[in-house]
C-alpha cells in the first residue's frame, strides 16, 4: 500500500515508572498495555510516534528487546540520544525528529507502530490511519494509548460544565473508545485486537495531577481530571492488526 501523506494541518506486568521521564501520563505503563495486546517479540521493529522523551521507546527496548525508532517533532533527538546512551540502549533505540504526517520510512518497514499521548495531534484526520498503515507490514500492528471520554460528546453544548469553556480548543478532538473503534474499522484496513480503558487509568490520571502540582506545571488534562466528578475522562488503548 502506498503511504500517501495526509495534508498537513509477550505479557508483562505494567511498570509504575516515573511520570517525570515523560510528556504524558506514564508512557511506560501505556506501552506495556499496548505491547501485551500486540504480543511484541524480540527483535521486531517498532515505530514510536510522538515519543516525547523516549520513555516508552526505552521501555520496549529493555523489556521486549524491540528495535525502536523514537520519533518526535518537538523533542530534540540529541537530548533523547543522551537518555538512550545513559540507559545503555544505543543499539536498539534510534531517535529522530520528524513530522508524523511526513515520515521518512520505507513502506511496510515496521512490525508495529504505536503512539502514546500523541495520536490526537495528528490522528483524527480520516486519512491518517491509512497513511500510517502503509509503513506497517501485513499482519503487523498499530496501537494507540491516549485520553478518551467514556461517552461521546457531539458539541460544546453537550459537554459538562467543567469542559465547556475550553471544549473547542482542547477537547473537541477527544472521543469515546467506541468512536475510535468505529473510525478504525470503517477503513477496512485493520482488525481490532483491543479497544478498552486501561485498568490503571484512574490511578495514572491521579498521579499525573499530583506530578504536575509538584512540578508547578498545571495543564488542561490535569485541571479537568480534578474537576471530573462523573468519571468522564479515561486513558484507553486501541490496538489493531493490519490485514
Amino acid at each position: 500500500m502506498k503511504s500517501s501523506a495526509p495534508p498537513k494541518a509477550g505479557r508483562r506486568k505494567a511498570p509504575d515508572g516515573s511520570l517525570r521521564a515523560s510528556s504524558g501520563q506514564n508512557p511506560a505503563v501505556q506501552a506495556a498495555r499496548l505491547a501485551e495486546a500486540i504480543s511484541l517479540a524480540r527483535g521486531e521493529r517498532v515505530l514510536d510516534l510522538g515519543c516525547g522523551r523516549a520513555a516508552s521507546s526505552l521501555f520496549l527496548a529493555r523489556e521486549y528487546g524491540a528495535a525502536v525508532w523514537a520519533v518526535d517533532l518537538d523533542v530534540s533527538p540529541t537530548e533523547n540520544l543522551a537518555a538512550i546512551r545513559r540507559a545503555g540502549c544505543e543499539s536498539l533505540v534510534f531517535p529522530l525528529r520528524a513530522d508524523a504526517r511526513d515520515l521518512p520510512f520505507a513502506e511496510e518497514y515496521f512490525d508495529a507502530a504505536i503512539a502514546i499521548d500523541s495520536y490526537h495531534y495528528f490522528g483524527t484526520d480520516d486519512r491518517f490511519l491509512p497513511y500510517l498503515a502503509g509503513f506497517v507490514r501485513s499482519g503487523g500492528h498499530i496501537g494507540v494509548a491516549d485520553v478518551a471520554f467514556t461517552r461521546e460528546i457531539p458539541t460544546a453544548d453537550d459537554a459538562p460544565e467543567f469542559l465547556r469553556a475550553t471544549f473547542g480548543e482542547h477537547w473537541s478532538f477527544v472521543h469515546s473508545v467506541e468512536w475510535w473503534r468505529n473510525e478504525w474499522e470503517r477503513t477496512g484496513l485493520v482488525d481490532i485486537v483491543a479497544a478498552d480503558p486501561l485498568p490503571e487509568s484512574r490511578r495514572l490520571l491521579q498521579d499525573y495531577v499530583l506530578d504536575r502540582a509538584a512540578a508547578g506545571r498545571s495543564d488542561e488534562i490535569a485541571r479537568a481530571a480534578v474537576d471530573d466528578d462523573e468519571g468522564l475522562l479515561v486513558l484507553f488503548r486501541i490496538v489493531a492488526r493490519k490485514r
